[in-house]
């Protein structure tokens, strides 16, 4: 099992006590949760103040909050990084900053110079994961900039943008952690996706989680040879 790709950072589940009456319900690795790709719907028009008529769940979540300064731009990041975590050990998810929790399209009111920041910040997250996240691009993202109508104000230097990140689910001999430390005296963090929300993995859960991943992923290397 030390063999087992955990990525960023390495540990070993071996680490772990194992305790037989602990039974990791949440997340059952021997179920499909590998959604394909297309049964994600992807938002192609971004007017304020509408809502999407889409829900959060397993594979949508939705943000809202104020930029002033590029310090803010990490922050906020730094915040939301478990959702990087989450689909990539669950589904192929997407996660959008400014679209509220009820749905409804705000933005991200950015100028210029903020959303050079943002994407230098997003990039620098993404590339903090294991080469093959960026070869297979399982995590891109696009800025889409918000219609205006009559009651969306603004100022004249800023836009508003919805900021889609579309994160493919990582690869089934992988667990996946945050790209950064939570906090100073905490670590790196392991999370899975369910319904509306996200749970961090620790401990006997860890230990099973990542058991029951292997276990899986054996029987799918068997039953391909099986099929030859």
């Amino acid at each position: 099992m030390s063999n087992f790709p955990i990525i960023n950072p390495l540990f070993n589940p071996n680490n772990f006590p194992i305790n037989n009456n602990t039974i990791f319900n949440n997340v059952n690795p021997n179920k499909n949760q590998i959604i394909n790709d297309n049964e994600v719907k992807r938002l192609t028009k971004f007017e304020y103040n509408k809502n999407v008529n889409i829900t959060e769940d397993k594979n949508y979540e939705f943000k809202q909050f104020i930029i002033n300064s590029e310090k803010e731009i990490y922050s906020r990041l730094k915040q939301n990084m478990k959702y990087f975590s989450a689909f990539l050990n669950s589904n192929t998810g997407i996660l959008y900053f400014g679209i509220n929790d009820n749905g409804d399209i705000k933005g991200i009111e950015l100028n210029n110079e903020l959303k050079h920041s943002f994407e230098l910040e997003l990039n620098k997250m993404i590339d903090s994961y294991d080469e093959h996240i960026k070869t297979n691009k399982n995590i891109t993202y696009f800025f889409h900039e918000v219609i205006k109508n009559d009651e969306m104000k603004i100022n004249e230097d800023k836009k508003r943008y919805v900021i889609e990140i579309y994160i493919k689910v990582g690869l089934p001999d992988h667990i996946y952690t945050t790209p950064l430390k939570e906090d100073d005296n905490d670590d790196y963090g392991c999370y899975i996706k369910l319904n509306g929300t996200v749970k961090k993995i620790t401990g006997d859960h860890l230990y099973y989680y990542t058991k029951n991943k292997i276990m899986k992923y054996v029987k799918s290397l068997a039953d391909k040879n099986n099929d030859k």
